[in-house]
């Protein structure tokens, strides 16, 4: 089954919200491990808005992510990180979020894009 951005979402705001609580319960090594996997999965998505004309979205990507390490690095107590992370996660959606999901058509989200390089196959 061919991934979808929606998936990739749930993947970021799931590992987020996990570094939420994990920060919560003092375990900052969870926390850590929960922001490199919502950075990895930014990560992915930017490898699919590679086409022309979505230079800004990829750069836009990458700027989410350092916002992600900046407050991992800068973040004081579990109130704070969670606060600035769950401000994170409003803004990623209210912006970033809808941007994506608008020029996804044109990005290699869109089956008719990735057919050409690699074909998408059911498995069942």
């Amino acid at each position: 089954m061919p991934r979808k951005l929606e998936d990739q979402s749930l993947i970021i705001r799931a590992a987020l919200k996990g570094a939420i609580e994990m920060a919560n319960r003092d375990d900052w090594q969870a926390t850590h491990t929960l922001i490199a996997a919502a950075r990895h999965q930014l990560g992915l998505v930017s490898e699919r808005y590679s086409g022309t004309g979505l230079q800004s979205e990829r750069a836009l990507l990458l700027k989410a992510s350092r916002e992600l390490q900046a407050m991992e690095n800068a973040t004081s107590s579990p109130e704070e990180f969670s606060k600035a992370v769950a401000d994170w996660l409003v803004r990623f959606d209210k912006t970033l979020g809808n941007r994506l999901a608008q020029k996804q058509a044109r990005s290699l989200y869109n089956p008719d894009k990735l057919g050409f390089v690699a074909p998408q196959r059911e498995t069942r």
